[in-house]
Parts: structure tokens; C-alpha cells; sequence
């Protein structure tokens, strides 16, 4: 059975990956879309590098060096966001390696995944957006692969996001069941054409999801379907929902991936 948890109340103060600063110009290290192939890249001096089709920043959080082994946290921007050190401000109580993938597609002063804007998971438009959710997430999962490969990582990785990033990392918990520890969904969906039949072999990544029931962008219709699907074939799954709040993170649902995080690293 999933475990729902209404969240208190909307404070008024929101940590939005949505409401960021304009861009900063790019550092001139920072690979370009053309010159993304097959491969890898490390992080150069500015901590972006390149793994299979997917630019990437790497960031280290905690008193560690970018050579030690440690467990790896994959963080997937939203729509007109873009990789950014203390993207999702949490710090975790041990070490750990973020790896944020960079959407290839120029968006505003940003960049977007898929061009698609779906308000349902449903009918034609979700049929357009599991296409698209899925060749992303089968990039990103090919990344994640080669960069637990180059970069010294201890046990499986965590993977979530926001918006785009969070419909995202659900298609990664249904494409990729084996290939992460866990999955974090923020503010996202899955269409119901990419439910799955069966249940997948064990063993399963949990599953936290948070969104706000004021969300108009990615509304949570979308979310409370896709974590009863996985409920349904046998993920540990946990929903929180916050009153009243919109298309934002905010400082309580951070609070909440904080400690869960702990929860999942001490796992490593």
C-alpha cells in the first residue's frame, strides 16, 4: 500500500528549481551540445564532463575528494533550468558524489529535455511525452553507467528531479528498475502508456515522491497515479503531498528529502 502523508501547510517561502536567476554566461570549458558522442569526458576545472550523450556537472558535497569513493546522487533539472553546485540545496550527513545531467535542448535561459508541455498523461499528448520520457531516460540510465564506471562510486546510485526531472525519474524507475537504489520524483508524472504489465524482478528501488496539490504545471493527478502503479507492482513507495503548494520545491519538502537521504546513504 502506498503511504500518503499530507504535509502541513503551504509557508509561503518556496526553493524553486522553477524560480531560478537568469543564466550566467557558459564557461568556456563547458562542452557543446555538437560535441556530445559516444564516451566520456571527467569534469574539467569548471566540473562539467561528458558521458555517453549526456553533458554533466559533477559536484562533491562533504569533506571528500573527487577521487574517493562515494555514493552517487543524480539530480535531473526541469524544464528551462540547467545544472547548477547546490542545485537542490540539502547536504546529506556523509559525502557524496552529484552528478547533474544537462537537457539538450536550448530553452529560454535554460534547457529543456523534450519540447513537450503535457498536462496529462493521458490520450495522444501522453503517448508523445512516454516517447519522449523514454529515449531521455535511456540516455541519462547509459550515462549514469559509464560515469559509475569512470568515477570510483560505492553501491547503486540515487536518482531524482524536478519538473521534466521528475516525470523523469519515475520513467527511470520503470526502465531502469535495477540500476538505482533509489528514485526521488519531484513534481512529476509518468503516462499511463508507460505502466508496466508485470512486475519487475527483485529487488526495486524505494520510491519518494513530493508534490504540491496546487501544481497547474504538472498537476498531481499525474503523481498520485504513477506511485499507486508502482505500489501496485511491488515498490516501496512514499507519497507526500503538500497543500496549497504550486510548481516549486519548498523548504519543508526539503527538509523531508534531507532526512530521507540520510536514510538511503546509510544504506551504502
Amino acid at each position: 500500500m502506498v503511504r500518503t502523508l499530507i504535509v502541513g501547510c503551504f509557508l509561503g517561502i518556496a526553493i524553486g528549481a522553477c524560480a531560478r536567476e537568469p543564466r550566467a554566461s557558459a564557461p568556456e570549458a563547458r562542452p557543446s551540445a555538437a560535441s556530445v558522442g559516444a564516451g566520456f569526458t571527467p569534469p574539467g576545472e569548471d566540473g562539467y564532463g561528458r558521458a555517453g550523450e549526456i553533458i554533466y556537472l559533477e559536484q562533491i558535497i562533504g569533506d571528500a575528494k573527487p577521487s574517493d569513493t562515494l555514493p552517487m546522487l543524480v539530480l535531473i533539472h526541469g524544464r528551462g533550468d540547467e545544472p547548477a553546485h547546490d542545485w537542490l540545496p540539502v547536504t546529506p550527513s556523509t559525502p557524496v558524489r552529484v552528478i547533474m545531467p544537462r537537457a539538450p535542448l536550448d530553452f529560454g535561459t535554460g534547457y529543456s529535455w523534450f519540447p513537450n508541455r503535457a498536462l496529462t498523461a493521458t490520450g495522444p499528448g501522453g503517448a508523445e511525452l512516454a516517447r519522449a520520457l523514454s529515449e531521455r531516460a535511456d540516455q541519462i540510465a547509459a550515462a549514469v553507467a559509464i560515469l559509475k564506471r569512470e568515477r570510483p562510486t560505492r553501491g547503486l546510485p540515487i536518482a531524482g528531479g524536478f519538473s521534466q526531472g521528475g516525470m523523469l525519474s519515475f520513467a527511470l524507475a520503470v526502465r531502469h528498475p535495477h540500476a538505482f537504489r533509489a528514485i526521488l520524483p519531484i513534481a512529476g508524472l509518468l503516462p499511463e502508456s508507460m505502466f508496466m504489465s508485470a512486475a519487475p524482478a527483485a529487488p526495486l528501488p524505494d520510491v519518494l515522491a513530493l508534490h504540491g496539490d496546487g501544481d497547474t504545471l504538472v498537476p498531481i493527478d499525474g503523481a498520485r497515479n504513477a506511485v499507486r502503479h508502482l505500489d501496485q507492482v511491488g515498490y516501496d513507495v512514499e507519497f507526500l503531498e503538500y497543500p496549497g503548494v504550486p510548481h516549486t520545491i519548498t523548504p519543508s519538502m526539503l527538509q523531508a528529502i534531507g532526512k530521507w537521504l540520510d536514510r538511503q546513504l546509510e544504506r551504502s
